[in-house]
């Protein structure tokens, strides 16, 4: 995923969009790096939004799995239509009816995007400032800390994983008195930081601490992999 087309398109995309950036961080607290990190891996910076549409999507998923989630989605999403927010043309998406450039669900869209100039309902489809405020919201409304990283690649040292893993959540002081070190150019943070210690190929492979907005990104994606894949994309991107 962390290919050098996806960084330098990032790149690309964030040189033409940094003042729009700058400004949903002054109104959010939400950084630019963990925007692009999102917004690059769920449709490579709006450029791959799927091009089904969501209501035959999510009521096929409805019916062949007998699901009511996917039913009430659906319901939504005609919902969104009936209300004049997006017309049915455009309401388009991926085979599970994630919809537009940040992937929202139709209930995600309902209680979530917002329309950045505030003049009309929020287009996450063809609008970048509706999409990244949208993003920056949610994470706002999942508990988002300003200032403050997800996560950051480590050394670590061990020779087995016990003890590791997002739930055991220590400070950086105790992780760092069983050997592990910060590398050069971390941010800086206290000694009594919560950090959980994530080996995610072994106790042989790449070590990264895990911070509380680790937990945030989770909640866009649950996988520990799309989290770290996030942070270290916009980190690439404003390398």
């Amino acid at each position: 995923m962390l290919n050098p087309t996806r960084i330098a398109n990032g790149q690309t995309k964030y040189s033409a969009t940094q003042a729009l950036f700058d400004a949903i961080t002054s109104r959010f607290g939400v950084a630019a790096g963990p925007m692009l990190g999102i917004w690059g891996l769920e449709t490579n910076y709006g450029v791959d939004q799927g091009d089904f549409y969501v209501i035959d999507a999510l009521a096929t998923l409805a019916w062949d799995r007998e699901s009511d989630y996917f039913a009430h989605e659906a319901i939504t999403a005609m919902q969104i239509i009936a209300d004049g927010d997006a017309p049915v043309g455009i309401l388009t998406g991926s085979y599970a009816g994630a919809m537009g450039q940040p992937q929202f669900m139709p209930s995600v869209y309902l209680s979530t995007a917002i329309s950045f100039s505030g003049s009309a309902a929020p287009d996450i489809w063809h609008s970048d400032a509706d999409a990244l405020a949208s993003m920056a919201n949610y994470l706002v409304k999942a508990g988002w800390r300003p200032g403050e990283p997800s996560s950051e690649p480590v050394y670590a040292s061990f020779t087995s994983a016990d003890g590791t893993g997002r739930e055991n959540v220590q400070t950086i002081s105790y992780w760092e008195s069983r050997g592990v070190q910060r590398l050069p150019g971390a941010e800086p943070l206290p000694a009594d930081f919560p950090a959980a210690l994530l080996l995610p190929d072994g106790p042989t492979g790449q070590a990264f601490f895990a911070f509380p907005n680790f937990t945030v990104i989770r909640r866009y994606n649950p996988s520990d992999f799309y989290a770290l894949a996030t942070a270290a994309l916009g980190q690439s991107i404003l390398a």
